[in-house]
């Protein structure tokens, strides 16, 4: 919430007037602005997947927010909310009542594709023109403002789920390091080299998330616990399930898009973060971790 507010805000002002004009490198300094804040806002490492983090905190990156502001000015101008005098910079309109097939909205500006290619390619008309015609029929016909923002959030935006944010600061760090695979277990050290195995305290082989939910001996009782918890708020035995299934159930809940199972899944990923901090494995430099030596 700080980073949209005081942080955002700022990236915001004119962006889809100036951000068609950054370059890579510019671009890739936004990003790892918006990168740190996520990081800070959910407690994880370092190595962690821009991608899968900012898919789990719903936010879009920095590209794809310079193009939904684009849209959303640019639908200001053709309903009628901005100057009249900026109606004039727009692209020639198609003539839809003869081009029914043609879903082109406006057509390319009258000058050389030597002119448009060199003065126009990354200018706020024609570019967003193109992007507008791309868009489905219902999102430009859309009532309001107000409509219209909600269907091209839902059209451009990752998909923010509202239970992936639920818990403690702590508790819910540790179930987001599962879900985007970077945490302090030693499948996911040996990959970044930050361990020299990839073995459980426990013997297995290969420590991953699956084997600290289902099946580390070391955690037989926490997990037990867990699984009686859970017996009250699943359809059936956690027992019962594969052990996929399940992990999905444990790092997402049941359904977590539907607003009717908030408040059953409330109460796994409460079960499911009381778990993974009384088992204590995924605290920095834990005992039960194998490290590289100093």
């Amino acid at each position: 919430m700080s980073y949209k507010m005081y942080v955002r805000s700022k990236i915001d002002y004119c962006l889809q007037v100036y951000g068609p004009t950054l370059n890579k490198t510019q671009i890739a300094k936004l990003d790892k602005v918006q990168y740190r804040a996520a990081r800070l806002a959910t407690q994880t490492m370092k190595s962690t997947s821009r991608e899968k983090l900012l898919k789990d905190v719903g936010w879009e990156t920095i590209t794809q927010r310079i193009d939904y502001l684009s849209i959303c000015h640019f639908h200001k101008m053709i309903t009628g909310q901005t100057r009249e005098r900026i109606l004039e910079c727009l692209p020639p309109r198609t003539n839809i009542a003869f081009n029914l097939r043609n879903k082109r909205h406006f057509e390319k500006y009258p000058y050389t594709a030597r002119l448009r290619h060199k003065f126009l390619d990354k200018s706020f008309f024609p570019r967003v023109a193109i992007m507008w015609d791309s868009l489905p029929k219902d999102v430009t016909l859309a009532p309001s403002m107000i409509d219209f923002k909600q269907m091209l959030s839902e059209h451009m935006k990752p998909k923010k789920l509202k239970i992936l944010s639920y818990g403690s600061k702590f508790g819910n760090s540790l179930q987001t390091q599962l879900r985007v695979g970077q945490s302090q277990l030693n499948s996911h050290l040996h990959k970044i080299g930050l361990s020299n195995t990839t073995n459980c305290k426990c013997g297995h082989h290969d420590e991953t998330t699956s084997h600290l939910l289902h099946s580390c001996p070391l955690y037989k009782e926490a997990r037990n616990q867990l699984h009686e918890k859970l017996s009250g708020l699943l359809e059936r035995s956690p027992t019962s399930y594969t052990r996929d299934a399940l992990t999905q159930v444990l790092l997402y809940g049941v359904e977590p898009d539907n607003p009717e199972q908030y408040r059953r899944n409330k109460s796994i990923f409460w079960n499911v973060q009381h778990y993974l901090i009384i088992t204590r494995r995924l605290c920095y430099m834990s005992k039960l971790q194998f490290v590289l030596p100093k």
